[in-house]
């Protein structure tokens, strides 16, 4: 049974509230996140499952499954702080079609100033960025769900329909030493 939580909130209504907030970059954002539902991981159907329920980044899974490298489209993003967030797409190499789209809160003050540089930059998915630069890191997948998604964020258009079902995870990013790295919300094409 799900426990309280602040505003009368179940522990899932919570979670799917802030998955929400993320993947809007905030409470004011847009909203491309439709009729979320937490999933349990088994829930998934495959390649879903595969790619998502793991604790891997998810940059050199997709590149593993779609047989080629993903680069980063950042669709938006803003700085608040110590904080970056933004809304991004992995896509393969060369313009190819989008096999994700996320939101991700990146906490900045964790990083030297060379990866913070290039997380910055926006030019590299964050995954590829920890690995070149040898720093350690676990991912801490927090929630598995199922959502519909606003139909331009897949097709960069402004249409107003939504498609799905799509599957996505709700990820914590921490250092080997505890420090939070980011949290992502990540949601496949497929």
């Amino acid at each position: 049974m799900d426990q309280e939580h602040p505003r009368g909130l179940t522990g899932a209504e919570a979670l799917a509230r802030q998955i929400e907030v993320l993947a809007r970059l905030g409470e004011d954002g847009e909203a491309w996140l439709r009729d979320l539902e937490i999933l349990s991981g088994q829930a998934l159907p495959e390649p879903q499952r595969r790619l998502l329920v793991h604790a891997r980044d998810m940059t050199s899974g997709l590149e593993r499954h779609f047989g080629a490298r993903m680069e980063l489209r950042l669709v938006r993003a803003r700085r608040d702080g110590t904080e970056l967030l933004r809304q991004v797409e992995l896509v393969e190499d060369g313009g190819g079609a989008t096999a994700e789209i996320g939101a991700i809160r990146i906490h900045l003050e964790s990083f030297g100033p060379e990866v913070r540089a290039q997380i910055v930059a926006g030019r590299v998915p964050l995954g590829s960025i920890l690995t070149s630069a040898a720093i350690p890191f676990r991912c801490r997948p927090r929630a598995y769900f199922r959502c519909r998604v606003a139909r331009g964020v897949f097709l960069g258009d402004a249409s107003p329909e939504v498609i799905g079902p799509r599957y996505g995870r709700y990820n914590l990013l921490r250092h080997a030493d505890g420090r939070p790295l980011a949290e992502a919300v990540e949601v496949l094409r497929l």
